[in-house]
């Protein structure tokens, strides 16, 4: 037995992971790559018979009808014996329904072999035992920057299979290094794990915390990294550099949506996700366009972190940048409120002064009003 299937064997949630890796079969091969006014039948013309024959013969695969499915694919390699679409449909039906070898033989047939064939062809491969003849498949598909996600984790599975850990982490960090791929970031936790790598391991699980919320096995992430003893060390750690330096490309792309990110964090508060948008927003900060927005934003995300002083800053340094922001003026209001007279530095901005400025410039902001009242009644008594 494998070190990777002795491995899997601890645990029921590390067997479920397994089985994701692995695609099943068929799963890949949806009829979507094709065009449909393309069909090439024998005699070179188009038939929208061969059409739909091959739209029911989809979905009878899809609906998993498996005496339907063979019996189109009957009349599929009576009618149409050279239309590829059909000939891949023949290859799927054996595939997913235990005959890989006839499926291989089925492929021999194929003119057009695109990324659904060649997908389609290392999982007879490999469902037909010939994991060297897969590999060379992946292996040569995998140098390709543009390779699907689903083939690197394929090779990755097969070098560990082999007892090459080194290269099944090559696999995966080359996915990881371009997307955040739940799938990847898991077989690469479990790979740490085997190595005894409990560091890379709980900064691989804080990884997939923050990106792959429904990627777990069984959709429940946090028991799966409790069944591994990684969830405090996924929970309670600081954002990684990756992580930060990652988001901080998006906001600085996407500048218009911090706001917006920020708001749903003040609505229903994450302190992973509020700590790692904090370190980003910092981060970015210097290459912003809108740098009183982004204080703005600072200063709240700060405050609702309970991060006091680091919110007292950006609201200083907000009011600098617009000293009109009601936003800051409220935080300021509120934040004062709750600290100690002592510990209130007489250097800050003072509300009561700011709410006023604003009021008389915007009379109609209620908020503003009712604000500057409140204020003048308590420094009144």
């Amino acid at each position: 037995m494998s070190t990777l299937r002795k491995f899997s064997r601890t645990s029921r949630l590390f067997r479920s992971a397994l089985n994701l890796l692995l695609p099943a079969p068929g799963s890949y091969f949806s009829d979507t790559e094709t065009n449909e006014s393309s069909i090439d039948l024998s005699g070179g013309q188009s038939s929208p018979y061969a059409r739909r024959l091959a739209h029911r013969f989809d979905n009878a695969l899809q609906q998993r009808e498996w005496e339907e499915a063979k019996r189109l694919s009957h009349l599929a390699a009576e009618f149409f014996p050279g239309d590829d679409r059909l000939v891949m449909l023949r290859a799927r039906t054996n595939l997913m329904t235990g005959n890989a070898e006839a499926a291989l033989e089925n492929l021999d047939l194929v003119q057009d072999r695109n990324n659904s064939f060649r997908l389609l062809k290392i999982m007879c491969l490999l469902h037909s035992g010939k994991q060297a003849a897969a590999h060379v498949e992946l292996h040569s598909w995998a140098r390709s920057n543009s390779c699907p996600l689903d083939v690197r984790r394929l090779l990755a599975y097969l070098e560990w299979e082999s007892g090459r850990e080194d290269l099944a982490r090559a696999a995966l960090a080359r996915n990881i290094d371009q997307i955040e791929d739940p799938a990847s970031i898991r077989l690469s936790i479990m790979l740490a794990l085997h190595d005894c790598n409990y560091r890379e391991a709980g900064k691989l699980a804080r990884r997939l915390r923050i990106y792959g919320d429904a990627a777990a096995p069984g959709g429940d992430m946090d028991d799966w990294l409790a069944s591994l003893g990684l969830l405090d060390a996924a929970m309670d750690s600081e954002p990684e550099h990756f992580s930060v330096d990652s988001l901080a490309v998006e906001l600085i792309s996407r500048e218009e949506y911090l706001p917006s990110v920020v708001a749903a964090l003040l609505i229903e508060p994450d302190i992973q996700w509020g700590k790692l948008l904090l370190k980003a927003m910092e981060r970015a900060l210097p290459d912003l366009q809108d740098h009183a927005a982004a204080v703005t934003c600072l200063a709240q995300l700060s405050y609702s972190l309970g991060m006091t002083e680091e919110a007292r800053r950006w609201i200083i340094r907000g009011l600098q940048l617009d000293p009109l922001s009601a936003e800051l003026a409220k935080l300021l209001v509120r934040l004062q409120k709750e600290s100690d007279s002592e510990a209130v530095n007489e250097e800050d901005p003072k509300p009561l002064e700011i709410v006023v400025r604003i009021s008389e410039r915007h009379p109609d902001w209620p908020d503003m009003r009712i604000l500057r009242s409140e204020l003048q009644s308590a420094a009144a008594a």
